[in-house]
């Protein structure tokens, strides 16, 4: 009966497993409703053919300097999930637990660079 019951448990958590696989990480991660800023496009200069695929941890973003520009956090980081704000532009990039990392530049040289994590804040880059 134990076997049986372990089995059971075994099959519904792969069942699990496998619906949250199919959902995109936006989809998993996105939890409160979309601003319609939030949908812009991502600029034609960043979409670059040879990105990387999309970083999903906070450690890629760790290692730019006031002489990084956006370009350069998308040749190490890829392309964002998310282009947002306007005037500004602010870069969003959803982490493998949700969290997001968000760069804004005001004219794609100029970096400032946060990851957000239940609510706290820390800069992870100032350069505008």
């Amino acid at each position: 009966m134990r076997k049986l019951h372990a089995m059971v448990a075994v099959v519904v958590l792969s069942s699990c497993i496998q619906l949250l696989a199919q959902k995109s990480i936006i989809e998993r991660c996105e939890t409160i409703p979309t601003h319609p800023y939030d949908s812009q496009p991502i600029p034609e200069q960043l979409r670059i053919p040879d990105a990387p695929k999309t970083a999903r941890q906070v450690s890629c973003f760790t290692s730019f300097n006031k002489n990084s520009t956006m370009l350069d956090v998308v040749r190490k980081c890829g392309i964002p999930d998310k282009h947002m704000g306007s005037g500004v532009y602010i870069f969003g990039y959803y982490m493998t637990d949700c969290s997001t990392v968000s760069v804004g530049t005001p004219d794609l040289k100029r970096l400032g660079i946060k990851h957000v994590k239940q609510g706290k804040t820390t800069v992870l880059l100032s350069n505008w």
